[in-house]
């Protein structure tokens, strides 16, 4: 096997050592995904149902031919990343919520991780997967565990111990900044997932929201310690759940607004809330019409209309009634209502729309034309949107809070790439407060093209002895016509 993690140590690998390490990922990708599938179908169903032991084989021919060329297969936990044996997995988007499933469980059971042999039987899987899942587990951590199943005669799995500190880790924060702000957005992405997902099923009163104020006070923390972090994880794109995702982006640019506003954290709170379920009225829109692939025709348009009445009673039935709930009803309710009276629903009396409805319409358009719809998967270029939205104040928005967004998100925004004049691809990672035309910067590629190892540059830096700046910004330019994956860079930074 290659080196451990060598691609992200920055050796030299050979071409053949790149395709074996691309297929491991690969792989492990796919291994990691059908053990979350197990895990979850495991927790719903006993050891003899069809739908259980089916998934169980999957895992089990995916073991098979990881195990052709390995002894033994391990899926841990380092440091919020999941490993297969000594290489770090790529965690893609759509594969998020099942990696935060693996790493949860195998904190729940104090353990680092679970180890296959080649050697792995059916039943082997059936009685472990079944244990593992159940809530009043009693058996914990490596030691414990491995006892427990060797007395039943299981052999071929193993757990393995949590990491202490003693095992040469300094004595740091657990999580960067960075990674602490992605396990916070993936976290709200699986509540919002869960809640509107579980009443448009169910249509009742929902066990999440707690789970769901919790999450808001994650995003606002996250955001007060370091917006840029927050703010890069909005561009990341995934289709099969845009509504999950649109509406976690809303929440986050929501209450990044709030907070240049002066608001308390209790009304950050009320607001994020709000946002996090503007469009919960979409949990009684036929899930075929949200998914068509096609542009709507009228009578699309005419159905999606009603979403905004579904909501605020939608949420009326979901949760329990306080202040986030009144809050987010309101806002349900009027966030297509435009500052000029404009927009849907119609209600036959003139009332100025509420702020929080204000804030998430204004943050709501910007991310539904930013991130492309299921629809169209070709976003509109950001400085479109914005020139677009300047052209709409005062009818549209209200223009003081657009204006304190696009001091937010700046002229270029995070997860914008730049054609520099020197020749460069760059992705924006921050903005300038001082400079709003000149961000700091991720190199991606130059003349030669991609770059092994990106780095982190100040657009803002100055040659006082040619009395120029080193980089100038040349123009935007999109990243689908250059090949590059922005989520690549944001989840792996």
């Amino acid at each position: 096997m290659t080196q451990p993690d060598a691609v992200n140590s920055g050796v030299q690998l050979s071409d053949a050592e790149k395709r074996e390490i691309a297929n491991l990922q690969a792989l492990g990708r796919d291994l990691a995904t059908q053990l979350y599938v197990c895990l979850k179908t495991a927790s719903f169903y006993d050891p003899r149902n069809d739908n259980f032991r089916k998934q169980i084989s999957k895992f089990l021919d995916l073991l098979n031919v990881a195990t052709d060329h390995e002894s033994h297969l391990a899926i841990t936990d380092v440091d919020g990343y999941l490993f297969l044996n000594d290489q770090r997995l790529k965690i893609k988007l759509d594969g998020y919520l099942a990696a935060k499933y693996l790493q949860s469980s195998f904190e729940n059971l104090a353990v680092a991780g679970i180890e296959f042999s080649l050697k792995t039987e059916f039943e082997e899987l059936e009685k472990v997967f079944a244990y593992i899942v159940r809530s009043d587990i009693k058996v914990r951590n490596a030691d414990n565990l491995n006892a427990y199943f060797n007395e039943l005669g299981i052999r071929n799995i193993k757990f393995i111990p949590a990491l202490t500190m003693d095992d040469g880790r300094e004595d740091e924060d657990d999580e960067t900044e960075r990674t602490s702000a992605k396990k916070t957005f993936f976290q709200a992405l699986s509540v919002v997932q869960q809640v509107m997902g579980g009443f448009a099923q169910q249509k009742k009163r929902n066990t999440n929201f707690f789970k769901a104020k919790r999450a808001i006070h994650g995003i606002i923390d996250e955001i007060i310690k370091n917006e840029s972090y927050m703010l890069e994880l909005t561009v990341l794109r995934n289709y099969d759940q845009y509504t999950y995702k649109h509406s976690v982006n809303v929440s986050v640019f929501a209450v990044a607004l709030g907070i240049r506003l002066g608001l308390s954290k209790a009304r950050l709170a009320e607001l994020g809330f709000a946002a996090l379920f503007h469009d919960f009225g979409k949990t009684r829109i036929p899930i075929d019409l949200l998914n068509k692939p096609e542009r709507f025709n009228t009578l699309d348009w005419s159905k999606m209309h009603e979403h905004p009445v579904y909501g605020a009673k939608a949420l009326a039935q979901a949760f329990p009634m306080d202040s986030h709930t009144a809050r987010a009803m309101i806002v349900a309710f009027e966030h297509h209502k435009n500052v000029d009276g404009t927009g849907y629903p119609y209600i036959n009396r003139t009332r100025q729309v509420n702020l929080y409805s204000r804030i998430v319409a204004l943050c709501d358009f910007f991310d539904a034309l930013t991130s492309g719809r299921v629809y169209s998967k070709n976003p509109t270029p950001i400085d479109e949107v914005i020139t677009q939205m300047i052209k709409q104040a005062k009818v549209k928005f209200d223009p003081y809070l657009l204006k304190v967004l696009i001091n937010i998100i700046g002229i270029y925004p995070v997860g914008s790439i730049l054609l520099l004049d020197t020749g460069e691809l760059a992705l924006v990672v921050a903005n300038n407060v001082n400079d709003i035309y000149r961000p700091d910067v991720r190199i991606l590629a130059d003349t030669m093209g991609k770059k092994e190892q990106t780095y982190v540059v100040q657009l803002a830096e100055y040659d006082k002895e040619n009395e120029k700046y080193i980089r100038n910004i040349s123009h935007l330019v999109d990243p689908d016509k250059y090949g590059i994956d922005i989520s690549q860079y944001i989840l792996e930074s």
